[in-house]
C-alpha cells in the first residue's frame, strides 16, 4: 500500500518522483526494502529469485488480511500455488483411503514390496477475479494518514467478500469460485441451548470429518466463536483454532482442515492508482462504465482512485473435509 501511495503521490503532485516521496515520507527500513526491489524492472518474470519474491508479495498481502478475515487465515494455513500465467492446475488427489499395512516390516534379506497406488486430479481454477477500487479526495490524499486510510478501507472490504465467497454454499460460476460449502450437506444442529448442545455440536462436527483427516479447525459467527473460546481449557481443547468472522451467518458452525484445502493467487496483487479515470461511481456498476447516471471524472472532482485487484482459485484436495451445523441453539 506504500507504493500505491507513492505512485498516487506522483501522478497527483508531478512535485517528486514516487520514489523520492517515499524515502522522505517513510524513511524506514521497510521502505528501502520497498525501493530497492522496485530498481530492478524484470522482478516479476524472472525465474530465480524474482518468482520468490512475487510468491511472497501475495502471501503477504494474505497474512495482512488474517487478523479480519477467517477466510485468509485459512488461505494461509492451507497449501497454496502460485497460478501466475496460468488460467487452471490439476492438483493430484489420492482415490481411495490410505491403507495402513501396505508400507511393512520388511526382514533382512527379504522382498520389499512394491506398492501402487490410485491416483486422480482435482482441478484448481479457472481462476477469478477479486477486485474493487476506493476512491478518495485529494485533501484525505494529502493528510498523513492517507496510507493508513486506502489500505484498511481495502483490506476490511476484501476480507469481508472473501469470507463471504468463502463461506458459502453457493456454486461456481462466471465470476467467482465455489463456497466450500457447496454440495455439502448441513448437519442436524443440537437443541435446547447451553454447553451441551455446543459439546453436541462440535463432537458431530468433529465425528463427520474424521475419516478424511485428522486436524480440526473451527469457524463460525463471533456469537458462536467466542462461546467456544469462553470454554477454552476446561471442556474445550485448547489447541483447536477457532476462527470468527462475520460474514459466516449467526448460528453457523464449521469444521475443516486447512491441510486438506489449496488455494492458488496470481503472483502479486495489482494495485493501480489513478488521478485522470472515469469511473462509475456505483457499488453494483452496469458492464459499460459510461451507460449509467453516476459516470465521475475523478480529474474534474480532485479524486483519487486506487485498484484492487487479485486472480484466484480454491479446491479441496481431500473430500469429505468440511462438515456444517446452521441454526445453532447456543
Amino acid at each position: 500500500m506504500r507504493a500505491v501511495t507513492a505512485v498516487a503521490h506522483e501522478a497527483t503532485f508531478k512535485q517528486s518522483t514516487a520514489v523520492e516521496f517515499a524515502r522522505e515520507e517513510w524513511g524506514d527500513h521497510t521502505t528501502e526494502v520497498i525501493l530497492r526491489a522496485a530498481t530492478t524492472q524484470a522482478t516479476i518474470t524472472d525465474p530465480g529469485w524474482a518468482g520468490s519474491l512475487a510468491r511472497a508479495a501475495t502471501g503477504d498481502f494474505i497474512a495482512s488480511l488474517a487478523p479480519i478475515s477467517a477466510g485468509a487465515k485459512l488461505l494461509e494455513q492451507a497449501p497454496r500455488v502460485t497460478l501466475d500465467g496460468y488460467r487452471q492446475l490439476n492438483i493430484p488427489q489420492r482415490v481411495g483411503a490410505i491403507a495402513p499395512d501396505q508400507v511393512g516390516w520388511v526382514a533382512e534379506g527379504k522382498s520389499i514390496p512394491v506398492l501402487q497406488f490410485a491416483l486422480g486430479s482435482r482441478p484448481l481454477g479457472p481462476v477469478k477475479k477479486l477486485a474493487g477500487i476506493a476512491v478518495v479526495t485529494r485533501d484525505i490524499a494529502e493528510s498523513s494518514a492517507a496510507q493508513q486510510v486506502i489500505a484498511q478501507v481495502l483490506r476490511e472490504n476484501t476480507a469481508m467478500s472473501l469470507d463471504a465467497a468463502l463461506f458459502s454454499t453457493a456454486s461456481a460460476n462466471t465470476s467467482r469460485p465455489a463456497g466450500i460449502l457447496a454440495g455439502v450437506a448441513a448437519l442436524t444442529a443440537a437443541t435446547g441451548g447451553g454447553e451441551a448442545a455446543m459439546m453436541a455440536d462440535l463432537a458431530a462436527l468433529a465425528e463427520a470429518i474424521s475419516g478424511a483427516t485428522a486436524s480440526l479447525v473451527f469457524a463460525a459467527n463471533p456469537a458462536q466463536a467466542n462461546a467456544i473460546r469462553l470454554f477454552r481449557g476446561t471442556t474445550f481443547p485448547p489447541e483447536v483454532q477457532v476462527w470468527s468472522s462475520i460474514a459466516i451467518p449467526a448460528g453457523t458452525v464449521i469444521a475443516l482442515d486447512p491441510a486438506a484445502f489449496c488455494s492458488g493467487f496470481g503472483s502479486v496483487p495489482d494495485e493501480i492508482s489513478s488521478t485522470v479515470a472515469m469511473l462509475q461511481m456505483n457499488t453494483a456498476p452496469p458492464d459499460d462504465p459510461l451507460a449509467g447516471p453516476t459516470t465521475q471524472s475523478l480529474w474534474q472532482v480532485d479524486c483519487i482512485a486506487t485498484m484492487l485487484k487479485l486472480r484466484c482459485a480454491w479446491t479441496w484436495r481431500v473430500d469429505n473435509a468440511v462438515a456444517w451445523v446452521q441454526g445453532a441453539s447456543w
